[in-house]
């Protein structure tokens, strides 16, 4: 089959065709239901592929924009192709580690805590703490842990050994009651801990509980050695911060009458967002591209943005995905033969999707098109059509939509027309018909 410039090969489609429904029928294939099976499975796609070469879709800026977005995603998500390979080396838990874990769960903890968006501020209150400073107050006039309520920076919840992930976990197990400890870093930020409870936790015996211990045990090894590899990445690029970027930033900052931070984006000026807030060898963090991160988090994680040191610290983290992202490349992940094809589907979904909403005719529904479908329709006459309206507007508005599609379709096989092999489909016809025969053959 042949569509403008995509072919359909034999190879592709006879393997497609011995998946489908088809394979599994009982009398024998005709020429016809496998000419339909091809039209189906792939004419749609070739003529909206068609289409969209004729439009230049897939060289256009916002399409290469979020395909190379996608790219850097895919390489960089946590149980990617990199972090998987930070990972793998990590050793299977021996018995007793895992009696030591079951040991650990048999107590959970509450605590309360500070939690500061840069180590220059959290060791100066540290010190202050040290020196007599009310944790409390600390906690009122800089805490920005808004997750759990306002009561004293006390988390409602308790929780269990291995809940948090890794070094967290392990300094809060060394802490006695009331004992503050020093500030610890986390993707979240820098916490100061205090312990203000501690209780029995029963479990179920060891034998019971033994694989879920495998699985904590693992999670937070995982957890520990992607956030170190994270931080080491920092360490050996030492991104430079742009300190006349970051005022702008500054200045920007604003929070909500419920204290919640954001940035007003409109306080920029157009060059002002395409200057790099962070430079890094031949990569750099813009202002744009800072304030995409700060946004997309929700606004109860969102640092508070009112020193430079908070600043420089978010962005660095908003870096690491780049940084990740010169790894991957920079170990050849990037050429495996899956990311390829993973790659190249998406971009195919991409430019498709971006196609059919080019050719989309809004179409409107009518007061006389819902009372058409629901008297022509029994089941909706369980109710009034004042209650079947939402339902009924739904079916009409999925019926508008596949006629929308078909007169895309229609317009796209005049345009582009659909030929076929005559040799190619008698071939496929008795490839398909004789591997059914063959099972009965054999018997």
């Amino acid at each position: 089959m042949k569509v403008g410039g995509q072919k359909l090969v034999y190879s592709e489609a006879i393997a497609r065709l011995k998946q489908s429904p088809l394979a599994n029928k009982k009398e024998k294939v005709t020429q016809e239901e496998v000419k339909s099976f091809c039209e189906t499975a792939y004419a749609r796609d070739f003529l909206y592929l068609e289409e969209t070469k004729r439009l230049g879709i897939e060289k256009e800026d916002s399409v290469q924009a979020r395909f190379q977005e996608y790219r850097k995603q895919l390489l960089t998500y946590d149980g990617g192709p990199l972090l998987s390979r930070v990972t793998a080396n990590l050793k299977v838990p021996k018995e007793e580690q895992l009696l030591q874990l079951y040991e650990h769960r048999k107590v959970e903890y509450r605590i309360a805590q500070i939690l500061l968006p840069s180590q220059p501020l959290a060791d100066s209150l540290y010190q202050a703490i040290k020196s007599g400073a009310n944790f409390e107050k600390l906690v009122a006039q800089f805490s920005f842990d808004r997750r759990w309520g306002d009561d004293n920076g006390v988390w409602h919840d308790w929780f269990l050994y291995g809940s948090m992930g890794g070094d967290f976990d392990d300094l809060v197990l060394s802490l006695r009651m009331g004992e503050v400890a020093p500030p610890i870093h986390t993707r979240y930020g820098y916490h100061i801990i205090k312990i203000v409870g501690k209780r029995d936790h029963s479990q179920l015996t060891f034998a019971k509980e033994r694989t879920w211990l495998q699985n904590v045990y693992t999670s937070m090894e995982n957890v520990r050695a992607s956030f170190q590899y994270k931080q080491g990445l920092l360490a050996e690029y030492k991104p430079q911060i742009n300190l006349q970027a970051a005022q702008w930033v500054s200045l920007a900052y604003r929070e909500s009458d419920e204290g919640l931070p954001n940035l007003d984006t409109a306080g920029f000026a157009k060059e002002q967002l395409q200057t790099p807030l962070l430079t890094v060898q031949d990569e750099s963090l813009t202002i744009k591209e800072f304030l995409r991160f700060y946004q997309s988090q929700r606004a109860i994680f969102r640092p508070p943005l009112r020193r430079t040191d908070a600043i420089e610290e978010c962005a660095r983290q908003a870096l690491i995905d780049d940084l990740l992202y010169l790894e991957a490349i920079k170990l050849g992940l990037s050429q495996n033969p899956d990311f390829q094809n993973r790659l190249r589907q998406y971009q195919r979904n991409l430019v498709l999707s971006e196609c059919r909403k080019r050719l989309a005719q809004p179409f409107v529904i009518t007061d006389e098109d819902l009372k058409q479908r629901y008297d022509a329709d029994s089941t909706f006459h369980s109710q009034p059509f004042e209650q079947a309206a939402k339902w009924v507007r739904r079916a009409v508005n999925t019926e508008k939509q596949k006629a929308e599609q078909e007169r895309q379709l229609q317009y796209l096989k005049t345009k582009y027309p659909v030929k076929y092999c005559r040799a190619g489909l008698r071939r496929l016809v008795t490839a398909i018909n004789e591997a059914k025969a063959m099972p009965s053959a054999s018997k």
